[in-house]
């Protein structure tokens, strides 16, 4: 009669336990899916923002070559730059070229850099 309890204990342990790996492998699996959907979220989301931080980069490039364009013709028809006016000039290339500006604002800030600065 023992046996037959041992054989009974063993059969329902073994149901229990394969329900317990099972329904702790469905767990797993559902882990496993929201962290792939989490991670693919934040790629999107790293991408989006790296789309909107190179757009404001271009545009904030478009924006200093623009001031500076208008400055460098401003002060050749004025014929003169003021030294704190060059000095503005200066930091505005500076910011321009960090965000990877090319040559031609250079020569632009160069212009204004070798006007006078005062008019005589």
């Amino acid at each position: 009669m023992g046996d037959l309890y041992t054989r009974i204990f063993m059969a329902i342990f073994t149901v229990l336990l394969g329900y317990i790996v099972t329904v702790l492998t469905k767990i797993k699996n559902e882990a496993k899916g929201r962290e792939s959907r989490i991670a693919h979220d934040l790629m999107s989301e790293n991408e989006r923002i790296e789309t909107w931080r190179e757009s404001m980069s271009g545009a904030m490039l478009g924006l200093l070559f623009q001031e500076i364009n208008k400055s460098q013709t401003f002060y050749m028809r004025q014929g003169f730059c003021p030294p704190s006016e060059k000095r503005i000039m200066d930091t505005t290339y500076k910011t321009y070229k960090s965000l990877g500006g090319n040559g031609d604002a250079e020569r632009l800030v160069s212009t204004i850099m070798h006007l006078p600065d005062f008019l005589k």
